[in-house]
């Protein structure tokens, strides 16, 4: 007999929108599958590297840390679409 929940699990781990952060401790979970941003034992490193993220943006003048991320929304589209699909007969 076939897991159907381990199909849906795996389908919603593949099609599902990502959280905001994500963080994971690649030795121990390869897959990724086990996402530690709210686990308390890495609240440290975390944010240290959420510090050093924004510097970094910051010192590079990253629009989405400067507040200035709208005009990435200016570039003009091509035919007015993010993209065009082929018409389905």
């Amino acid at each position: 007999m076939v897991d159907l929940k381990s199909k849906e699990t795996y389908f919603h781990l593949a099609t599902d929108k990502r959280p905001k952060e994500e963080f994971y401790d690649i030795v121990k979970d390869p897959g990724c599958l086990k996402n530690l941003v709210n686990d308390k034992s890495v609240a440290g490193q975390l944010g240290k590297l959420r510090k050093q993220l924004k510097d970094y943006q910051l010192a590079t003048k990253d629009p989405r840390e400067t507040g200035d991320g709208d005009y990435l929304e200016s570039f003009p589209r091509l035919n007015g679409e993010i993209r065009s699909f082929p018409k389905i007969d």
